[in-house]
């Protein structure tokens, strides 16, 4: 990936790359309010995604 050309990475929610599905970003935005309860979401929606409980939208 490289995105040295760009300002902006395309990830879906935040977390998940289209072109790599094992790579999750957690915590990778910036809420007006505090970060720490919206990374303990992405933390749960990671790990429902990695014990196979969740699935990605198809593109």
């Amino acid at each position: 990936m490289d995105y040295s050309e760009s300002d902006s990475v395309t990830l879906w929610l935040r977390m998940f790359h289209s072109a790599h599905k094992t790579l999750i970003f957690i915590g990778l935005f910036q809420p007006q309010g505090a970060i720490w309860p919206l990374s303990d979401l992405q933390a749960q929606l990671a790990a429902k995604y990695i014990s196979g409980n969740f699935s990605l939208p198809k593109t």
